[in-house]
């Protein structure tokens, strides 16, 4: 235990030409490093090795040192950069695209209010591609902490009763979290309140700061979908919905989708917010920070 993320991946490059599978040395700037400069390709800029893999018109990017990340899915600290491929005299760069793969967050839920004021409920949550691994990641680190970072801070009006996680070992599944909670509804006179934005991943808006001189760079693309189905009493009705509306980002980078529909004593929620774009210039921010405050208002 005293080699580098290079040595493991050095190795992992020679055992894939041992095995007729050609492999090459390649190297990046992570994203918390800052980006290369690819007109002064100085290896002091760089500061990790990984694995490239070619094979047919498909590559791969591998780092033997990760250990929930499938292997065709580009490791988020790298992915969306530029990685100079060490072969032949004189190399060649190569941008690392996440293609396909976002940050997906998946949350549904089921949730019944009782007379007394009680919401009490299950929940599915489905994390995909970085998402999975981010939590992955925090799983295996500390699970207590994972818990509490993800489901108990964020909601504190909940009490969270039983908490499943599946899917940990398979690599090539969403991480499945199955929720069991129930939730104290605040009240006024003859009103109950309940908020339908549970373990959805965007509970606190990042972007308050009046000004920003670094750019946005999130890394990916991110998806997020928001299921919800309450009942509340017979003697209850729904009154003061939030209206259904889209808003979106005037370049459409970011698109808020919400709809809502209430039937007898039954509500359906529908939320999705889209990122089409994973990075946004300073430059840009004050609109950015518009729309933000917009969506979480």
């Amino acid at each position: 235990k005293t080699g580098s993320t290079g040595d493991i991946n050095l190795m992992l490059t020679c055992l894939l030409n041992r095995a007729d599978i050609k492999a090459s040395p390649i190297l990046f700037s992570t994203r918390d490093n800052g980006l290369v400069k690819k007109a002064f390709p100085f290896i002091s800029q760089f500061n990790v090795v990984m694995t490239y893999v070619a094979v047919a018109n498909k590559y791969f990017v591998l780092d033997a040192s990760d250990r929930v990340t499938h292997y065709k899915l580009p490791p988020s600290k790298i992915v969306n950069t530029n990685g100079f491929i060490v072969e032949g005299e004189s190399g060649r760069w190569i941008e690392v695209l996440s293609g396909k793969n976002k940050y997906k967050v998946m949350s549904a839920v089921q949730g019944e209010i009782t007379s007394d004021g009680i919401l009490k409920g299950n929940c599915l949550v489905n994390c995909y591609d970085y998402a999975r691994v981010q939590r992955c990641e925090s799983l295996m680190h500390n699970r207590e902490k994972f818990k509490e970072d993800y489901f108990i801070k964020p909601y504190s009006f909940c009490k969270i009763d039983d908490l499943i996680i599946n899917n940990t070992e398979a690599d090539s599944l969403p991480l499945e979290q199955k929720i069991k909670f129930s939730s104290v509804l605040n009240s006024s006179g003859e009103y109950r309140y309940f908020n339908t934005n549970l373990f959805s991943d965007l509970e606190k808006n990042p972007f308050i700061a009046a000004d920003r001189i670094s750019d946005v760079d999130f890394g990916f693309l991110q998806d997020y979908i928001i299921f919800g189905n309450y009942t509340i009493p017979p003697d209850y009705v729904f009154d003061g919905l939030p209206e259904n509306i889209t808003i979106t980002t005037p370049d459409n980078g970011v698109i808020f989708n919400r709809t809502m529909k209430a039937e007898a004593n039954l509500l359906n929620v529908r939320m999705t917010v889209e990122f089409n774009r994973s990075f946004y210039p300073a430059a840009s921010y004050t609109g950015f920070k518009e729309f933000y405050k917009k969506l979480f208002d």
